[in-house]
């Protein structure tokens, strides 16, 4: 699998920047990983709202209120703090992260 491959469970966090193909490796990397490991998902830009079996949990409303880390089921958690009109996600800021 492509997260044995990129030796992917030795880092607790990884970023991928770059100008395409992110959202595909995104997706394909965290659906592999989705039954094994609790994946945390969000952008420093707008994304696109995924599909909902694309995920397990989403919230638009992000407020440092809440623990993710008390969270112990594996799954896909995406994270934003709002939403505009044409449904793109609004990422984190890098404070938030």
């Amino acid at each position: 699998m492509l997260h044995e491959i990129l030796q992917l469970n030795k880092y607790r966090n990884v970023s991928l920047v770059g100008a395409g193909g992110k959202t595909t490796l995104i997706n394909q990397l965290t659906e592999s990983l989705r039954k094994k490991k609790k994946i945390l998902v969000s952008s420093t830009t707008t994304f696109i709202k995924p599909e909902i079996t694309m995920y397990d949990f989403m919230d638009y409303d992000y407020n440092s209120d809440y623990d993710l880390g008390s969270i112990d089921r594996p799954g896909i958690y995406i994270i934003g703090k709002g939403k505009n009109l044409e449904d793109l996600v609004f990422g984190l800021t890098n404070e938030d992260i």
